[in-house]
């Protein structure tokens, strides 16, 4: 079985908290224009997507002498959609769509991924076996017999702040990739011989789409992206290199969207946004509490397209909650800064009652992920840490009560996650990427 190699070895963040104002009015709302209106993503009846053909190439044959055609492909899990099992399918020469047979065998799996060998150019996709979407199907993808004696021994997607200046997942950010590949008869590395295409995938049905003069090793995303996952195809010049390979980015690409609250009360808020929106329903948000509970919004009244008022109870015992909304195009975020020249757009919005009761100064709090352990070290008694992952799920919740320890992860995947810190002099929260 193969694996896709990327960014999974060490990545670490080290920060120092410099007086950082969670409420900085520095924009007059409405005042960065409107977003533009947005058609949102749909399924089609009885679908599912997810399914991505990895790679097409070559391996030696096991079995006897000579090499053979692979194909490796992954899907979700069919329990993320109760499903108990998925089966391979594949488009016969009369356009119809058939369980495909490996062997003589039906190829189903309760996993993630089928690699096997192939002989023909193909059509694929997967049918979910159980549970309410019993016989729901995905998109399909089109597998490619090479002919070249090639494989792709390696393949690396960059997301990182570094290559543009704009932090993922927002508009103006970048992505570089890169894919090297080697010969089967020596396993020595073949120079040149790849293409690079990009290419804007819906999330709803995984239909791929090419981005015109997308052809280089490092893309920047624009505000047509918004919405779209990326991905990136290597396809070899079936002369020196054969087949081809891709790897798609983690998320959506999202609009920034920055906002600060004002007239906070224990009754409610106004949330003030630096674009214009058409609306903003109870809906399109979600309020937590410090315990991550979900708080209950009464109202919500739109007094210009970029301010808001909410109506809501709150209470110091709950102190301090977090503000978010969830479309798949933009999103609300808070402006951040650690000192002169870094900072960074952080997803949603903190709400402390106690607000004017800001971190000293010289309150420092340091933290890095090596492998499966998050480790921190503080200036000040942290009373608690909570870890929330892109999907909103926490996963680290504990009250550690001293100024330094190490924390086991659960399983996890690599990403942007929130982190909240409760010190004695007061709360921040902040994104790390892992």
């Amino acid at each position: 079985m193969k694996s896709i190699q990327s960014m999974q070895n060490l990545v670490f963040i080290c920060l120092t908290f410099i007086s950082l104002s969670i409420y900085a009015n520095d924009f007059v709302p409405g005042e960065g224009g409107s977003l533009p209106s947005f058609q949102e993503f749909t399924s089609e009846e009885g679908k599912i997507a997810g399914l991505m053909i990895v790679s097409c190439d070559r391996t030696n044959y096991f079995l006897s002498s000579g090499t053979v055609a692979e194909v490796y492909m992954t899907f979700p899990y069919p329990s993320e959609f109760e499903a108990d099992s998925a089966k391979l399918q594949y488009e016969n020469e009369n356009g119809q769509w058939a369980d495909y047979l490996y062997y003589n065998e039906e190829l189903t799996t309760d996993g993630d991924n089928f690699c096997f060998y192939i002989y023909s150019n193909t059509n694929f996709r997967i049918m979910l076996m159980g549970g309410p979407k019993n016989g729901y199907t995905s998109n399909a993808q089109l597998a490619i017999v090479s002919n070249v004696d090639t494989y792709f021994s390696s393949s690396y997607l960059d997301e990182s702040m570094a290559i543009s200046g704009v932090m993922s997942p927002w508009t103006g950010r970048g992505l570089s990739a890169e894919f090297t590949a080697k010969k089967l008869s020596d396993y020595s590395e073949v120079e040149g011989g790849i293409a690079y295409q990009w290419y804007r995938v819906n999330p709803a049905t995984y239909e791929a789409a090419p981005i015109a003069n997308a052809t280089g090793q490092t893309y920047i995303t624009t505000e047509e992206d918004a919405g779209y996952k990326i991905l990136v195809r290597g396809t070899g010049d079936e002369v020196t290199v054969g087949g081809f390979y891709q790897m798609i980015s983690w998320g959506n690409t999202l609009y920034s969207n920055k906002g600060f609250i004002s007239n906070l009360t224990n009754t409610g808020f106004t949330l003030n946004l630096y674009k214009g929106i058409d609306n903003l329903s109870i809906t399109d948000v979600t309020l937590y509490d410090v315990d991550y509970n979900e708080v209950f919004i009464d109202e919500i009244t739109k007094v210009s397209p970029a301010i808001y008022n909410f109506r809501v109870n709150l209470s110091i015992d709950k102190n301090p909650y977090f503000l978010e909304n969830k479309s798949s195009f933009w999103r609300i975020c808070t402006e951040m800064s650690f000192g002169e020249g870094m900072g960074y757009l952080m997803e949603g919005i903190s709400i402390d009652l106690t607000a004017t009761e800001n971190l000293s100064p010289t309150c420092k709090f340091k933290v890095y992920v090596k492998g499966n352990t998050l480790y921190y070290q503080s200036t000040d008694i942290v009373e608690k840490i909570r870890m929330i992952d892109s999907s909103g799920k926490c996963i680290i919740n504990t009250n550690p009560g001293k100024t330094s320890g190490a924390i086991n992860l659960p399983e996890y995947k690599q990403g942007f996650f929130m982190l909240q810190i409760k010190q004695r002099q007061g709360y921040k929260s902040f994104k790390i990427v892992i």
